[in-house]
């Protein structure tokens, strides 16, 4: 095969991955606390660097935008402001599992939970957190969740839908600017509009990059015609 329609295979490949992601950004739109997904081309040591064609022609990351935030009125839905994260049951020494909010299940133990995960709480607030009533038994009780920031978003690494892991080292207090809000939950942070027009661009690329494929597949079979006669 040809370098001309490998580079092609490998650009189709790499679109054909943007299309994937932005369908699932769309997808999301309307889940709440859903961070989108960015796509972009892939540096050119990356993918150099790369030994499966197309693997490394894309490179994502998590948007670091803060959806808009809402209330729901059910007290039991919480946010956190100025794009700071939850920190839920430890992930291990080399990685810290943060959400930003959710909807607050308690398990059989009566402990606070967020996407299936222990809440790190304590119940003094010196350790700087804010308070949240939760339900314990007939009463209520209040617990303290410290919010947290990430010193490099793009390092996120998304575990399931709304749990996030990252390196311990990457993680830092916040300032006092930053609230948990109970009764509210953050919505989704994808623009609708912009992902169409992203769709359209991909869309235009890829077609272009088919014709491509065709316009060397015809040389090619023209050129092997010639040879034989």
């Amino acid at each position: 095969m040809s370098e001309a329609m490998i580079e092609a295979l490998r650009a189709m490949q790499a679109d054909l991955k943007k299309v994937e992601i932005i369908s699932q950004n769309v997808a999301n739109q309307s889940t709440p606390g859903y961070r989108a997904m960015q796509a972009d081309d892939a540096s050119f040591d990356l993918m150099t660097q790369s030994t499966a064609r197309g693997s490394a022609d894309v490179q994502t990351t998590w948007s670091g935008t803060a959806g808009a935030i809402a209330p729901t009125g059910d007290r039991m839905d919480i946010a956190v402001t100025n794009g700071a994260y939850l920190e839920v049951a430890s992930g291990g020494l080399d990685q810290t599992l943060l959400v930003r909010g959710g909807t607050i299940k308690i398990n059989a133990e009566g402990e606070p939970m967020l996407h299936g995960e222990t809440i790190v709480w304590d119940t003094s607030g010196d350790a700087g957190g804010r308070p949240v009533s939760v339900p314990d038994d007939a009463f209520e009780r209040t617990v303290y969740l410290r919010p947290l920031m990430i010193a490099d978003p793009s390092a996120l690494q998304q575990v399931r839908s709304g749990v996030y892991a990252i390196s311990p080292d990457l993680v830092v207090e916040t300032d006092e600017s930053a609230q948990v809000l109970q009764g509210y939950l953050e919505q989704s942070n994808v623009n609708s509009s912009a992902s169409m027009v992203r769709m359209m661009e991909v869309s235009k690329h890829l077609e272009s990059v088919q014709r491509t494929l065709r316009t060397l597949d015809d040389m090619l079979g023209t050129a092997i015609n010639d040879i034989d006669r």
